[in-house]
């Protein structure tokens, strides 16, 4: 069986209702009703992610002179505080909602994901202007919250929504002019254009 789904030891639809009381996972409730069940497939993809992961880092410390970083070159670079002044309007922003509803969430599992994004980042945006190949973290940020604050679904969610959502418009962000260095032409022009969209 190759399914995404995930199931209980009688192999039906896991039932998460069975064993979550109050946003929080109640481990005797746990216990009576079943481990989840995850298909081979489910797993051989999920081992593949954290693969690429690791081959992500080794891929970005090639060098940078091949034709296209040459052509590039050419054109002055966007000014860092640019996407310095982006980041923190949209840290501050999820701090805040995070911390102005009662989410349950600490604040330090978010300030992590975003720690570990960062440093994700770079070796991420080099492989998706090399390949066009686009990398999530939401594996990471179950784990992570999982790890963390066990028990609390709320946590989970908010967490993995964090993990995918800043790598993923991050790459919305930068993925034009970084996929554009195939056709050179000013970065700051794509940025700008990236603002405004």
């Amino acid at each position: 069986m190759n399914t995404n789904a995930v199931y209980d030891r009688y192999g039906n639809t896991y039932n998460v209702s069975r064993i979550v009381v109050n946003n929080n996972v109640v481990e005797d409730l746990y216990q009576n009703y079943t481990p989840p069940y995850m298909s081979a497939g489910n797993l051989v993809g999920k081992d593949g992610l954290w693969a690429v992961c690791t081959c992500t880092f080794v891929d970005s410390l090639d060098d940078f002179d091949d034709p296209h970083s040459r052509m590039m070159s050419r054109y002055p670079e966007v000014p860092d505080w640019w996407y310095i002044t982006i980041f923190f309007i949209g840290m501050g922003t999820g701090l805040a909602a995070i911390l102005a509803w009662p989410t349950t969430v600490p604040i330090w599992t978010v300030v992590m994901i975003f720690l570990f994004n960062i440093v994700m980042f770079m070796p991420t945006l080099v492989v998706m202007s090399r390949t066009g190949y686009s990398m999530g973290f939401g594996a990471f940020s179950v784990i992570l919250a999982s790890f963390k604050d066990p028990g609390n679904a709320a946590t989970n969610v908010i967490i993995r929504m964090w993990g995918y959502n800043i790598d993923d418009q991050s790459e919305t962000f930068f993925g034009p002019p970084a996929t554009g260095r195939h056709f050179p032409g000013p970065a700051a022009s794509d940025s700008d254009r990236m603002l405004l969209r």
